[in-house]
């Protein structure tokens, strides 16, 4: 290089350093609002994971600490950071423990039995017992707005260190432990600690890594399925959608979302359905219809027979006149059956029984009448009536059977076999394909043996 061009460079060297010693070494004067303007500045254009970024960071949040020292604002707002601290350390420590302690089962000499390697706690359970630290509101509007957007970066920042390294902990347990699934449920405590039920979650405090779709599909899924927090876990496939460029709409994500819910999962369900109901247009009554049908047949899936009940009356209470209102109305009382609630059935379904609305379904009614009758051991001349009735007007249907079995089996108490007889082969001759006519058999056979029968 020729003299005149290192002369012409010499100038500009001095400026460069300065840069430098700005953006990466400890600032000379952190008392300054220039500090914090220049930490986002770099912090826009670095690495987040630089060291130098959180060197200049923390000596700002210590300059801040002692300026504000008697803000009750600041004082919680630092306790809150030290607590997400707290907790990360503590998730990692615990996945460390468990991935050590698998990995030397599996290199044990001795082949000795494998043992249950995991001594870290659902996520979950860090989630629940935080939730209510987390949840206090924080006041720092005593702070100049620079300061507030510091404290705002500042703490993103830290958070989004701690999860990429919850994340690699977890990672290196499923590493070792290949039947641990549950990394991201770690990874998303913090992120939901600090995210209000009805908000999305603050994508800064994810490390870029995990900012693509198939991973926010993941953290989206154990959003719902983990920790029920449905506006988050919507949130995260709408941002996944986003970035691949997909079309996404709201209620189909809280339909899709209640029907991959198991039934262990089965408020879950009914939470998305709830929220695609009051996503849905006030102009849709017939999809808000149907999507409280799904929350009834969600509710008997899970066997929650009474929710199931309690649910279909809200509904057909609500639209009295839709066409599927008699269909709700039969749902009620057959969830009432299922829930073994005969007093609760007989108190008003005459009034139903005897509704045109719900001709189509009379025989259904009545049947559980019948049985609900049956289950109160009500054998008042109303139910012999009532099996009359039903025997007469449904002959040709199937409904009838458990009515002719039950009817069969009180002759034979009544030690009249004959009649017994009788019906019960009239049972399985007209309808061969049921139930009732399977146990009729049986008990034909019994009574063969009976000297009473010709």
């Amino acid at each position: 290089m020729s003299i005149n061009k290192i002369r012409s460079i010499l100038p500009i060297v001095p400026i460069v350093l300065c840069f430098c010693s700005l953006c990466f070494s400890e600032p000379p004067n952190i008392s300054s609002a220039d500090d914090i303007d220049l930490f986002i500045k770099v912090l826009d254009q670095t690495p987040h994971n630089s060291e130098q970024i959180f060197e200049f960071g923390n000596r700002n949040f210590t300059y801040l600490s002692k300026k504000y020292s008697l803000s009750p604002g600041f004082i919680n707002l630092k306790s809150r950071l030290q607590s997400a601290s707290f907790l990360a350390s503590k998730m990692q420590s615990q996945l460390g423990k468990s991935m050590n302690k698998r990995l030397l089962e599996v290199i044990d000499d001795q082949k000795q039995k494998k043992t249950n390697s995991l001594v870290v706690a659902p996520a979950k359970s860090f989630y629940d017992s935080s939730i209510n630290l987390f949840s206090k509101p924080i006041n720092i509007d005593d702070l100049g707005e620079n300061e507030k957007t510091f404290l705002r970066r500042y703490y993103n920042l830290i958070l989004r260190k701690h999860i990429e390294n919850i994340s690699f902990a977890g990672l290196g347990y499923a590493f070792a432990e290949p039947s641990f699934k549950g990394t991201y449920n770690y990874v998303l405590v913090l992120p939901l600690l600090h995210t209000p039920n009805s908000k999305a979650i603050n994508l800064e405090v994810l490390p870029l890594s995990m900012k693509t779709p198939q991973l926010l599909n993941q953290l989206a899924d154990s959003a719902l399925l983990h920790f029920g927090r449905i506006i988050a876990a919507m949130s995260l496939a709408r941002n996944a959608a986003a970035i691949s460029n997909r079309a996404f709409n709201e209620i189909d994500y809280y339909i899709e979302s209640a029907h991959n819910c198991p039934p262990d999962k089965a408020n879950i369900a009914v939470d998305c359905l709830n929220l695609a109901i009051k996503a849905a247009s006030a102009s849709e009554p017939d999809r808000v219809v149907e999507l409280n049908i799904q929350i009834i047949d969600t509710w008997q899936k899970s066997k929650n027979h009474a929710l199931a009940a309690g649910h279909a009356r809200d509904t057909y209470e609500k639209f009295p006149d839709h066409p599927k209102t008699a269909y709700i109305i039969w749902l009620y009382y057959y969830s009432l059956s299922l829930a073994r609630q005969s007093d609760v059935i007989l108190a008003d379904i005459d009034n139903h029984i005897d509704n045109p609305i719900c001709s189509q379904y009379r025989a259904k009614l009545m049947y559980t009448k019948w049985w609900a009758m049956r289950l109160a051991r009500n054998d008042s001349p109303g139910l012999q009536a009532l099996e009359y009735q039903l025997l007469k007007d449904y002959s040709d249907s199937s409904i009838i059977t458990p009515v002719m079995l039950s009817r069969a089996t009180d002759m034979i108490a009544q030690q009249n076999y004959n009649q017994a007889y009788v019906l019960l082969n009239e049972l399985m001759e007209n309808f061969p394909d049921t139930k009732s006519a399977d146990q009729a058999k049986k008990i034909l056979e019994r009574l063969k043996a009976k000297r009473e029968i010709n």
